[in-house]
């Protein structure tokens, strides 16, 4: 056997992990530093043991952009909301703790923001999606009947010279969520450009990156009203 072929096969191997005790198989970019966030997926299960957050809430759940947002739970009142946001993540890493953050807490709605940290680190659109698939015929399989929400990826100051990628992808999400009932798409993308294209950072904090208060206030008004709908529609 060739060294070619046996790291071929060391590979295949190597992409098929446990998680949670099921089988599932990861691409490799699935394992790219994912282990990293281990601290903070055994903080939340400590968090939980302590305190049980409710069944059927809506779970928010990406990087730091969701991590920051410190008045999720007033700015959605009165759903019962749930924040698993974990640093600088990215939607392969979601995936490969999903079992652990996701399927525990029996959503009725999951909201999610990835795709920033994925695009920074090299990752085209195509592989976003990709792992975006993954998410969602993860929920199909293990939570029939739970929605899946995408927030837009934004647009930030520190990422500009991205935003053309991360349009292909806001695009493409879009474009599903006009078609596929289980699937819906907040927009926040247009009221944080500026008149003339670029993002407004007026919005960021000083790394121009991170939201403030007024950039967090354009994200709630691009979601409150269709949430509060979607919430009722399955109470």
């Amino acid at each position: 056997m060739t060294r070619k072929i046996l790291a071929s096969i060391l590979l295949t191997l190597a992409a098929i992990v446990v998680i949670g005790g099921g089988w599932v198989y990861a691409t490799m970019r699935d394992m790219s530093g994912a282990e990293y966030w281990e601290k903070s997926i055994k903080a939340f299960e400590t968090k939980d043991a302590e305190s049980p957050p409710p069944k059927g809430a809506v779970l928010f759940v990406g990087s730091s952009s969701i991590v920051f947002w410190r008045s999720l739970a007033e700015d959605f009142a009165p759903i019962p909301v749930i924040n698993r946001g974990f640093g600088g993540s990215q939607m392969n890493h979601l995936n490969y703790y999903r079992n652990r953050i996701v399927h525990k807490y029996k959503p009725k709605i999951i909201v999610v923001y990835e795709g920033d940290n994925d695009i920074a680190s090299g990752l085209t659109a195509n592989e976003v999606i990709e792992d975006y698939d993954d998410f969602i015929n993860y929920v199909e399989r293990t939570l029939p009947g739970t929605k899946v929400c995408f927030i837009a990826i934004k647009p930030s100051v520190r990422r500009e010279s991205l935003w053309p990628t991360m349009l292909q992808v806001n695009q493409e999400i879009h474009d599903r969520a006009e078609t596929q009932a289980n699937l819906c798409f907040f927009d926040i993308g247009p009221p944080m450009l500026s008149e003339t294209g670029g993002p407004r950072p007026e919005l960021f904090v000083s790394d121009g990156l991170h939201l403030n208060s007024e950039g967090y206030k354009i994200w709630t008004a691009a979601i409150r009203s269709r949430l509060l709908a979607m919430w009722a529609e399955v109470h």
